[in-house]
């Protein structure tokens, strides 16, 4: 249908233009380990400062970008039983685990 000039023109054509370089950042598909990442150092940040609730939402969001989350659910209560016991044992524990379900 076409010669190949016409051909070595559309990809020259497609290769240079900013918007089309735009638009498939936006579909790249690293962008949703990317919110996730951020949303784990949130959590960790968040949790850190004993701000259970919060944490228990910044989990949440990170398990809707990827399923993989759902581990620090476990590795957080690990870590509050080892350091914090009496956190587990109350209500941080149940703020944290509420707000993530």
């Amino acid at each position: 249908m076409f010669d190949s000039d016409v051909g070595f023109y559309a990809s020259l054509l497609t290769l240079l233009a900013p918007g089309i370089l735009r638009i498939y950042s936006l579909m790249d598909p690293g962008l949703p380990e990317v919110w996730q990442m951020i949303f784990y150092l949130l959590f960790v940040s968040a949790f850190l400062r004993e701000r259970y609730f919060a944490s228990g939402v910044l989990i949440a969001l990170a398990y809707l970008f990827r399923n993989n989350s759902i581990v620090l659910v476990p590795a957080s209560l690990l870590w509050m039983f080892i350091y914090r016991r009496k956190a587990l044992f109350g209500l941080p524990a149940v703020k944290m685990l509420g707000a993530a379900s």
